[in-house]
Formats: C-alpha cells, structure tokens, sequence
C-alpha cells in the first residue's frame, strides 16, 4: 500500500509528501507541518478526509488554517 498526505494552508499551494507508510494521522485542532518541494505548509487541521485512489493508494488530505494569521 502507498500513503500520501496532502496538506491545504487556507489560499497557499497544496503540499503532498508520499509517505514510507501509515502514522498516526492528525485529527481536527492538530498543528501540522509537512515539507514537499523545499517548502513547509504550516497550519491548523480544520478537517481531514480519506480517499483510496486505487487497492493500492491511500490519500489523506488535511484542510488547514493558519495557527497564527496576520
């Protein structure tokens, strides 16, 4: 099986990191951090959900805000 978490920061880029395999997977009030491409999403979990793409692919998207907006 292959995981991936996707990440959403409010109007910032989607971060998505394939994972070696499945954690413990934050739930809603959680703050997050994941780094994909050099950058780090960085937020609050409002939501999550879970999606099998394939029998083989797990997706998990977080829907974040900003822990700290300015």
């Amino acid at each position: 099986m292959r995981y991936f978490i996707d990440v959403t920061v409010e109007d910032d880029p989607k971060r998505s990191v394939e994972l070696k395999g499945m954690p413990a997977i934050p739930s809603a009030g959680d703050t997050v951090a994941v780094e994909a491409a050099g950058v780090t999403a960085y937020g609050v979990v409002m939501h999550r959900h879970f999606q099998y793409e394939s029998p083989n692919i797990c997706r998990v998207s977080l829907v974040c805000v900003h822990d700290n907006p300015e």
